[in-house]
């Protein structure tokens, strides 16, 4: 009997801890990493891609906007621990819980048909490294009123196109 527990104790300590929640995240994350914004550095386009963590009806949701370009895609998700006490992490959004942008790549929608999962990479100068089908890049913390910016940055510009036409 003592066996058994032990081998129970054990197989639930090598679970790897998720979040389907901004707090579970953000403690996932660790103290290195607790931006809810991030912002591209290695974006050679010169139009880095945003990546913000957030709520909604109390779930993980993240929203990924592409400057001067618009929205990728965003939707519920979960964070996983790849492998417990190893700095990377997994994040998940079922095909169900998705939605693709208007400006998403043919190679994100594509990529992204069947839902999408992030290996994200916990760099200990605070930087994420994200990567996904056939791309990766790297992020530093950046703010909502920068990713607010870049948004309404994008209407006014949509919106000068529409009436210069």
């Amino acid at each position: 009997m003592w066996i058994m527990l032990l081998f129970s104790i054990s197989a639930l300590a090598a679970d790897p801890k998720c979040a389907s929640d901004l707090p579970g995240a953000l403690a996932l994350l660790g103290k290195d990493h607790q931006a809810a914004t991030w912002i591209e550095t290695t974006a050679n386009d010169r139009k880095p891609l945003f990546i913000q963590l957030s709520e909604k009806d109390k779930k993980l949701f993240l929203f990924f906007f592409k400057t001067r370009e618009g929205v990728w895609a965003e939707g519920t998700a979960t964070l996983c621990e790849k492998s417990p006490g190893k700095p990377k992490l997994l994040a998940k959004i079922q095909k169900s819980d998705m939605t693709l942008g208007d400006s998403a790549p043919a190679l994100i929608r594509m990529g992204f048909h069947d839902g999408a999962e992030f290996s994200l990479r916990l760099a200990e100068d605070g930087v994420l490294g994200i990567s996904t089908f056939g791309w990766g890049s790297q992020f530093i913390p950046s703010s909502s009123d920068a990713l607010n910016k870049a948004v309404q940055a994008l209407k006014a510009s949509s919106h000068a196109a529409v009436l210069l036409q």
